[in-house]
């Protein structure tokens, strides 16, 4: 099984590919060929979709969702304690950050979302921890 799904830790965005199963015989070397396959084929759609304007439009439309998610201010005296919890101990301590990111998120395009993901995702600058847990614990650094 491959997935991918992005997470927050401390203000900084991550993104998470990876591939589980008990196949004998998948050792890293399969494992790390079934997540190139994943983010090869997930470039190709986001490559397809920014050359059409109906990708252009979806694009728009997940830009505008996140926006909307991101906007929500916290809710109950707890939630405003965890943000600000969050910030502190962040390095940066920018309590300006979700106007910043709605900036940036109003102003990024479809090609500058393309040109993002083949520099930090698909290119050689990507950084990537692997691991793969079984009989051997193997954990490997990249």
């Amino acid at each position: 099984m491959a997935f991918c799904y992005s997470r927050s830790y401390n203000g900084v965005s991550n993104f998470f590919f990876g591939v589980q199963g008990s196949r004998p015989g998948a050792g890293p070397d399969v494992v790390d060929r079934e997540i190139n396959n994943l983010i090869a084929q997930q470039h190709e759609t986001y490559r397809l979709l920014a050359q059409g304007l109906e990708g252009e439009l979806k694009f728009e439309e997940v830009k505008e969702a996140y926006s909307d998610t991101i906007s929500i201010k916290p809710r109950t005296l707890w939630d405003k304690s965890q943000k600000l919890t969050e910030e502190i101990y962040s390095s940066t301590r920018d309590f300006d950050r979700v106007d910043k990111l709605l900036a940036a998120i109003k102003s990024i395009t479809v090609k500058k979302f393309l040109e993002l993901y083949e520099k930090f995702i698909v290119g050689d600058t990507k950084r990537r921890i692997s691991s793969q847990v079984g009989r051997d614990n193997l954990l490997s650094f990249y």
